[in-house]
């Protein structure tokens, strides 16, 4: 994965989510602001007076709500084909589409900004990144955020290899094996089994999942452990003859927010209402 960050944090799809918030607070003040106001055609004096003083106040709160607040700022990494950023550095690919057309469908202001894997969970825990969508339970972010009611997708972790090798069924077959780690990455919380003081000799951690794929085509590692969609886009560029694969097991794939996020239980019903919304009803995964 390259470490590819946003300098110019760009509100790249605000317009949409800003102005349906905007109009959402103008359907519930203009009411209250007009029967304020003929109350105050119909009254005189220092009641009148105090009525029409409210009705402005109002007006001001209101505007400061939209000139004040802030777009949740939304993690993302590059990681084709699931996030993909291109040269206008607009993101694209399956999680960007889903992660917009919910937000939008909720109402909800937001930028994306991109950032290496571990500094995106660095800054989730911290609270610089409110939104990001990954696993359930990794250790390292698990206790500071919310889950969304459902998981948004799900990708496969399979095993690559050279067709002269045995495919493992099993990570823990894997052990003792010469294997390609990508950094950052937990595997469905497998990774574990690999960082034993006896089996690091073995681990060669990797940036990328293509850079992964070529180090087994030339020997210097026999097995990879990547996500099957980024594999799929890495092969369709640079195709590896006599490569083989087997699938260990998929992971579910959620919206998480930071738990320091402001009104965060309320942004996620939010999310979860939108979601369903799109997508039907809630389903419990297979596992």
């Amino acid at each position: 994965m390259r470490n590819i960050r946003h300098t110019n944090r760009t509100n790249y799809y605000n317009d949409i989510s800003k102005n349906s918030r905007q109009q959402s607070a103008t359907n519930f003040i203009r009411p209250l602001t007009e029967t304020i106001n003929a109350t105050f055609i119909k009254t005189s004096g220092w009641l009148g007076y105090s009525l029409k003083l409210l009705s402005v106040v109002i007006w001001l709160i209101f505007l400061a709500f939209n000139c004040q607040a802030k777009p949740i700022n939304v993690g993302i990494v590059h990681y084709p084909p699931l996030f993909v950023l291109g040269k206008n550095k607009q993101p694209s690919g399956i999680l960007p589409d889903i992660i917009r057309d919910t937000l939008t469908r909720a109402e909800i202001d937001f930028q994306f900004n991109a950032y290496p894997i571990k500094r995106l969970y660095a800054s989730l825990v911290s609270g610089e990144v409110n939104l990001a969508v990954g696993l359930k339970g990794v250790p390292v972010y698990h206790q500071h955020v919310l889950y969304s009611r459902q998981p948004i997708t799900t990708i496969e972790v399979a095993v690559y290899a050279l067709s002269n090798q045995k495919l493992p069924s099993s990570f823990a077959e894997l052990v003792g094996k010469r294997v390609g780690l990508i950094r950052g990455y937990t595997y469905s919380g497998n990774r574990k089994l690999f960082m034993t003081e006896d089996n690091l000799k073995n681990i060669t951690t990797i940036n990328t999942t293509r850079n992964g794929l070529v180090m087994v085509e030339k020997g210097r590692i026999d097995y990879m452990l990547a996500y099957k969609n980024s594999s799929e886009a890495a092969l369709a560029e640079r195709p590896i003859r006599g490569l083989k694969n087997k699938i260990l097991s998929d992971a579910h794939i959620y919206f998480i927010l930071n738990k320091k996020t402001q009104n965060a239980a309320q942004i996620m019903n939010l999310i979860n209402s939108a979601f369903q919304q799109i997508n039907g009803p809630a389903r419990q995964p297979d596992h």
